[in-house]
């Protein structure tokens, strides 16, 4: 086995990766290195959610501002919260709605991380099982 076959089922690989999907050209090659039906429609699958995950992530540079409404509006609630001191159901109200905001900006960050680590590591296993099968001689 050389290295530009390596190489190149690297390249293939990658290109899977970029168009979420597995070239139907693999489905033979799969088979004829010994994966069943069923292993080569995960592996697939794996191949389409994490380009989903990869193309679809909440917490990503396009939603700069909501992600600023939820910091700033957190702050500004907090701040009027303590102008309004003086009525107390108007300041416990604001701050209520401040940590809402807070909160749920957290949980969304929190959750997007994890469905980002998880489809790494999905993409991780995905790659190593096509690397192990396509790189395998055919039986």
């Amino acid at each position: 086995m050389s290295i530009s076959r390596n190489n190149n089922i690297d390249a293939e690989i990658d290109a899977a990766f970029a168009a979420g999907k597995m070239p139907l050209e693999w489905l033979p090659r799969l088979q004829a290195a010994g994966m069943n039906d069923s292993d080569v429609s995960v592996t697939a699958g794996a191949i389409s959610e994490t380009h989903r995950v990869a193309g679809d992530t909440w917490w990503s540079n396009e939603n700069v501002p909501f992600e600023l409404f939820g910091l700033f509006g957190t702050l500004f609630m907090f701040a009027l919260a303590i102008v309004y001191r003086g009525t107390k159901g108007l300041m416990l109200t604001l701050l209520a709605w401040g940590l809402v905001i807070l909160v749920e900006t957290s949980v969304l960050a929190v959750i997007d991380a994890c469905e980002r680590r998880r489809a790494r590591l999905t993409r991780h296993v995905a790659r190593k099982v096509l690397e192990n099968f396509l790189l395998s001689p055919p039986v």
